[in-house]
């Protein structure tokens, strides 16, 4: 008897204990229903404004989270725009502008602009016809006007190089006034007005002066030379060659207008000696 209840015991505390697991399970079961879980926050309880405002925490917090980070809006380079009249003129700009404006005051002048190879205005001069007056150049301005011509006052305010005879070292003055580019707008404008006043070409003055030119080098080569008078000794053959047959038909021309002696002429001679 004592064996058959030793195991029934056993039994019913096997039965006990599936009981109570049953009845833990069954109580986290009705715990988890309580519990909610929505995003980060976790509600222990079920009242009604505890959601509320659970609810309106955790939808603040995933807006945040899927938003979309929103890449900054490229901003347009900023063109400046030019002004009006445009910049400030360079000091080269303001001395060829004067002789623009001479050449517009006077109704026998010409202004003249000649570019560089780049095709940069480099050169800009003054005319009367064909003759140059003042020329500013890459390095400096010539006034083709000897020193003397103007005023010593003027001469003093105005920055000019000066050429020096190899043979006696002496300072040889020529008809042209080579100035440096620093002079200043005012002494420049003297200069213009001053030199625009002479009706003598540069060939005048050169012979007045005395001046003599400087003897141009050849920069060709010898075969370019070479080409060169070949190219030379053809084109003269040729206008031989033109010559020698247009004297050719001329001179056949003439022996076919030979007038015929007419018949007539020695009968009327007959009858003039029988009347004699």
């Amino acid at each position: 008897m004592t064996m058959k209840m030793s195991v029934e015991t056993a039994k019913s505390d096997v039965k006990a204990v599936k009981n109570t697991i049953k009845e833990e399970k069954k109580v986290m079961k009705e715990d988890k229903k309580d519990v909610k879980v929505s995003g980060s926050a976790v509600i222990m309880d079920a009242k009604p404004e505890t959601k509320a405002k659970t609810k309106a925490l955790n939808a603040k917090k995933e807006t945040k989270v899927n938003k979309k980070k929103k890449t900054p809006a490229k901003k347009e380079a900023k063109t400046s725009k030019p002004k009006k009249g445009g910049g400030k003129m360079s000091h080269n700009e303001s001395l060829a502008k004067v002789l623009e404006v001479t050449a517009k005051n006077s109704k026998d002048l010409n202004y003249n602009v000649m570019n560089d190879r780049a095709g940069v205005p480099s050169t800009f001069q003054l005319k009367r016809g064909g003759d140059n007056i003042v020329t500013i150049r890459k390095t400096d301005i010539v006034a083709c006007r000897p020193r003397d011509f103007f005023a010593k006052g003027l001469i003093n305010k105005t920055p000019y190089f000066k050429l020096y005879d190899k043979k006696s070292g002496a300072e040889s003055f020529t008809h042209f006034t080579h100035i440096k580019k620093a002079v200043e707008v005012d002494v420049f404008k003297a200069i213009v007005a001053k030199a625009i006043t002479s009706k003598k070409t540069v060939g005048e003055w050169k012979s007045k002066v005395g001046a003599i030119g400087k003897a141009r080098v050849s920069k060709k080569t010898d075969r370019q030379k070479m080409a060169d008078l070949q190219a030379s000794i053809k084109r003269q053959q040729k206008e031989l060659e033109g010559l020698k047959s247009a004297k050719a038909k001329v001179s056949k021309k003439a022996k076919a207008k030979k007038p015929a002696r007419s018949k007539v002429a020695p009968v009327i001679a007959k009858v003039a000696e029988t009347i004699a």
